[in-house]
């Protein structure tokens, strides 16, 4: 199982490719319910949760994919490749303005959102090359998982900027129209129970 191949590998501190299923609701999944790209990292930490849940906490190293499946059991096992990063080798005026609004979007989405620790955006703050900054924001905050693996598949970085502006402003909107609606029910909750105990 997958829970059996994260205990070796962070017992013997190695690294393993971690990969999005297809469909999560497929319990024993094969090479081909598997998404080819990944990233290659590293266990921090496993946590064992008091229902009975497994938490594994991974730090993100490289992008990656996977070339040729190879064993079945005891867990799924393939040959990869790293996946090149594709950068420009100087941040233009339009690169530097799609990383501020990449910043000012986060720092939005943090402060609305309940989920988000504070944390994120002082490390936000302090990714300080356009890859990190890009790569820490696609892996750090919950953004819908198949926009994630989209980002994750681009190589070309700047595209891939551009792409995480639409991510999160798409996020932005949706946290926005959420909090708004949670705001009206309790508003009127609390309206209710004004009436109810002035009868």
């Amino acid at each position: 199982s997958s829970l059996k191949l994260v205990r070796e590998v962070y017992d013997r501190h190695g690294e393993l490719l971690a990969v999005m299923q297809r469909d999560h609701i497929i319990e024993n999944p094969k090479h081909n319910d598997l998404f080819t790209y990944g990233t290659v990292a590293r266990i921090l930490r496993i946590i064992e949760l008091p229902d009975n849940t497994t938490m594994v906490i991974l730090h993100g190293r490289r992008r990656a994919r996977i070339v040729a499946a190879a064993k079945q059991r005891p867990y799924l096992t393939a040959t990869i490749d790293l996946a090149p990063e594709v950068a420009p080798e100087t941040v233009d005026e339009k690169a530097e303005q799609t990383l501020d609004v990449i910043k000012a979007l986060c720092e939005k989405i943090v402060k609305k959102s309940n989920s988000i620790p504070n944390e994120v955006l002082f490390a936000i703050a302090h990714n300080d090359t356009p890859e990190s900054l890009v790569n820490f924001v696609c892996g750090n905050l919950q953004l819908d998982n198949f926009a994630q693996q989209r980002l994750l598949e681009t190589s070309d970085l700047q595209q891939r900027a551009t792409q995480l502006v639409e991510v999160l402003t798409q996020e932005f909107k949706q946290i926005t129209v959420s909090a708004s609606i949670q705001s009206k029910v309790l508003k009127d909750i609390d309206k209710q129970q004004r009436e109810y105990f002035l009868q």
